[in-house]
């Protein structure tokens, strides 16, 4: 799987509290392999966000993503789930 990051990925993850970090660092090689692994929780997005998926970065974070092609993962934002969604 070829994963594409976003400008707006990079900048939103310089943002992040470390420990994210490196857990972010760790859940984007498991998205490389498998987006569905049962470990990311990634589920699709509705309304707006149609087309996007998200997965779970610890409890309080996440990052979203959508498929430019079935072999192509485009990592888009990431951030607190009180926000990510907007």
């Amino acid at each position: 799987m070829r994963v594409i990051v976003e400008s707006q990925f990079v900048k939103d993850a310089q943002h992040l509290p470390d420990a994210v970090q490196k857990k972010l660092a760790a859940y984007v090689d498991i998205c490389s392999v498998n987006p569905f692994d049962v470990r990311l929780h990634a589920k699709p997005l509705s309304g707006p966000l149609q087309g996007f998926f998200s997965f779970r970065i610890g409890r309080d974070y996440r990052a979203l993503f959508r498929f430019v092609d079935p072999m192509t993962v485009f990592l888009s934002r990431v951030g607190n789930r009180k926000d990510i969604y907007r």
